[in-house]
């Protein structure tokens, strides 16, 4: 239980943070892209190909908007660093 509810989540949250993710967008997006990462069936043992190319596009998607707000407003993280070099 620890796994699936709360270690599988931390990688992400780490990323999230070094790249300006707003603190309540992390879980959601953990959420929406879950299908894309392999838990060796431990998580989700339904995963199919299209929910994992289905996540693949939300987190394309996020990505799209998430460096057009860092080009808009800067922060102090990695991604705004990176987009407005």
């Amino acid at each position: 239980d620890f796994v699936t509810e709360i270690a599988a989540e931390v990688p992400m949250q780490m990323i999230c943070i070094l790249l300006g993710v707003p603190e309540s967008e992390r879980h959601w997006l953990f959420e929406a892209i879950e299908p894309s990462f392999d838990f060796g069936g431990s998580l989700k043992a339904s995963i199919t190909r299209l929910s994992v190319e289905e996540a693949g596009s939300r987190m394309f998607a996020y990505g799209q908007e998430l460096i057009a707000a860092k080009r808009a407003e800067p922060g102090d993280d990695m991604l705004s660093v990176v987009v407005n070099s």
